[in-house]
């Protein structure tokens, strides 16, 4: 059975994340190896695997290495780190988004590499960039899906099918946000009553 797991900001071959983010790696090689192995130990070469954005900043010829060692139909959400499309796909992988609708479980999902690009309401959103900032953010239904908030390994889509089932919303209301910053408040849309199951 083919499973689908998730991940986001790889950074392969990235010195200076080691740093900005804390990663207990001594150099890039052992972090580039750590994830490779992760990522293997976890999906199987018939599963499917969405990569929220940020795969590497070697050199393609190095990049494209790397996406071959790692098992699985891969999927790119593009990242601010990416190189376009064409380039994209040429190094390895299957298909190349810039966004994704997805069904998880019983819950509508949508893939974004940027989670300030989210829409909020009903809609789940998986994303990256935001790093070790958050992991949840279950009052805006969001998941950030970046490598060092998971052990640098891919999530599958039970378990987070699972986290979303499991969150009781104790807020009934919606904002909806305006293309435009409101001169009074009264300019705001009135928020929408969802009806919350219990």
């Amino acid at each position: 059975m083919t499973e689908i797991w998730f991940i986001a900001d790889t950074h392969f071959g990235h010195e200076n994340i080691i740093e900005y983010e804390k990663r207990p790696f001594p150099d890039v090689e052992t972090m580039d190896q750590h994830i490779i192995k992760k990522w293997n130990d976890k999906v199987a070469p018939n599963d499917l695997v969405y990569h929220l954005g940020d795969v590497s900043l070697h050199k393609k010829a190095r990049t494209k290495e790397i996406l071959s060692e790692l098992n699985g139909t891969k999927v790119l959400i593009r990242g601010n780190h990416d190189d376009n499309p064409t380039a994209m796909r040429t190094i390895g992988f299957d298909a190349v988004l810039e966004s994704a609708w997805l069904r998880v479980g019983s819950h509508d999902c949508v893939l974004l590499h940027d989670p300030g690009n989210m829409r909020h309401g009903t809609i789940w959103h998986f994303h990256g960039h935001v790093h070790s900032r958050w992991k949840y953010k279950p009052e805006e239904r969001s998941i950030c899906l970046s490598v060092e908030n998971w052990d640098y390994t891919p999530v599958n889509q039970t378990e987070l099918s699972k986290y979303m089932d499991r969150q009781q919303w104790s807020v009934d209301r919606v904002s909806v946000y305006l293309p435009y910053e409101p001169k009074q408040s009264s300019e705001w849309i009135a928020p929408i009553t969802l009806q919350v199951d219990a």
